[in-house]
């Protein structure tokens, strides 16, 4: 993305299930690679409290999946 001219600024390397780069931003798209076949045990306090709090209006309102299916919190 880099070589293709698009501002550093708007990529963010990290764990975007228990560090949201960009919690304030909405996006049309985004580019990821879900964690295929990882559980996401290590991230279930961060990912539950966000549940819990924000519901439908925040990242996880859809549900959360079983432990060992970290990918479909992509979804």
């Amino acid at each position: 993305m880099l070589i293709t001219g698009h501002d550093p600024e708007n990529i963010a390397f990290g764990n975007t299930l228990t560090d949201d780069a960009f919690p304030n931003h909405k996006f049309h798209y985004m580019l990821s690679n879900p964690p295929y076949g990882v559980a996401w045990k290590k991230s279930q306090d961060k990912v539950k409290t966000e549940h819990e709090t924000l519901g439908m209006d925040g990242r996880f309102g859809a549900g959360l999946p079983r432990i060992s299916d970290g990918q479909f919190l992509f979804v």
